[in-house]
């Protein structure tokens, strides 16, 4: 059945989605936020359970002409999954560098420099992924072969900035559920 909702495709295509995909979203989200959501920067995603394409869904939009609070929701919440799957990446120990599978870094980077953000915050959100993104493009295959963690100011920011998640996001919906 569908939901009403779609994301674009580049080309300007729809493609709608089914109720199913969206609850496959929310549980994805969900499980991301209370596994990873206190240690972010040693993101766990399990490619194996994680196989939709999380980026298309910044472009997520309802038939209607606002932004309600369930999209905002996984508009966001696909990016942090986005975002713990760059983490996983540039975890050159202990990390999945096969976590986006057959999907080149740089499409991932087009939807996120593409995207537009409704608000400060999903704001913050492009702005990080597009820095670690850019991180993981860099990554070489001399880096990997050193199979040493990644060192330097860049990566010292992205982690910096990537503890506001927790605080911006995680804490907040959590909350919102106990009001």
């Amino acid at each position: 059945m569908l939901s009403g909702q779609f994301i674009k495709i580049p080309g300007g295509t729809k493609k709608e989605l089914e109720y199913e995909e969206i609850n496959q979203l929310k549980k994805d989200i969900l499980w991301i936020f209370d596994e990873n959501g206190a240690d972010l920067h040693h993101a766990f995603v399990p490619g194996h359970s994680f196989t939709i394409p999380y980026w298309q869904y910044m472009t997520l939009h309802k038939d209607v002409d606002w932004v309600d609070e369930e999209v905002k929701f996984s508009i966001a919440g696909a990016m942090i999954v986005t975002l713990c799957m760059v983490v996983e990446y540039i975890d050159i120990v202990g990390g999945d560098q096969s976590i986006f599978s057959t999907t080149p870094l740089a499409e991932v980077l087009d939807y996120t420099r593409n995207f537009e953000p409704a608000d400060e915050n999903l704001h913050f959100l492009k702005n990080l992924l597009i820095a670690g993104l850019t991180i993981a493009t860099g990554i070489t295959k001399e880096d990997l072969w050193k199979n040493e963690p990644l060192e330097g100011l860049e990566i010292d920011a992205f982690y910096e900035k990537l503890r506001q998640v927790r605080e911006r996001f995680i804490l907040p919906y959590y909350q919102s559920k106990l009001t």
